[in-house]
């Protein structure tokens, strides 16, 4: 990235974010580096950390790790291998920050719903056992009868929408103490 800043915290991870940090206003302060890229896969979360400028923030939330790679019907085996591995090289980088991995979240696309449970699972006990936060959003989403988001909770088929995306965020704050809005002196 260009962006030279020191932030106290990073947010990385795909559209779910990208979304979040980009168009719901008051999603982020200006102590927060917000780098998720619409798209991108677990491989292309652990490329990105070549170009992250910052040194040592306090906290870095990812969200999501998995959900590209669900969509597109990568092995649940495959993508748990790619979120153990990305666990790794962010622990390399930033030895001393907390980490906080939001779970892909339930959609109404009915693939990544059933392989999600899976792959969240694994990932998420490897990453505990590296010192890693889980936040889980789906108290955050409503269920209809057939077992898939409520399209009310979302802006379309997959991403949530602001009021979903703000109940994540505060979730993560009550859970783990990290918010991203100000720093941890702060206002909030």
């Amino acid at each position: 990235s260009s962006d030279k800043k020191q932030y106290d915290k990073l947010v990385l991870g795909d559209s779910t974010k990208d979304i979040a940090c980009n168009s719901f206003s008051g999603y982020v302060g200006p102590d927060t580096g917000c780098f998720p890229v619409s798209g991108n896969k677990i491989p292309d979360f652990e490329s990105q950390l070549c170009v992250l400028s910052t040194i040592s923030p306090s906290a870095i939330i990812i969200s999501t790790m998995g959900g590209n790679d669900l969509l597109s019907q990568v092995d649940d085996d495959e993508i748990i291998r790619r979120g153990k591995s990305f666990v790794l090289a962010l622990n390399r980088k930033y030895p001393s920050s907390i980490k906080v991995w939001v779970k892909v979240h339930l959609t109404r696309v009915d693939y990544a719903n059933v392989h999600r449970i899976k792959t969240n699972s694994e990932i998420s006990s490897f990453a505990i056992s590296q010192g890693w936060k889980i936040t889980d959003p789906d108290s955050c989403i409503g269920v209809d009868s057939d077992g898939r988001a409520l399209q009310s909770y979302l802006l379309d088929a997959i991403h949530p929408n602001s009021s979903t995306a703000f109940c994540i965020k505060n979730k993560i704050k009550s859970e783990h103490g990290v918010d991203f809005l100000y720093d941890f002196l702060g206002f909030c």
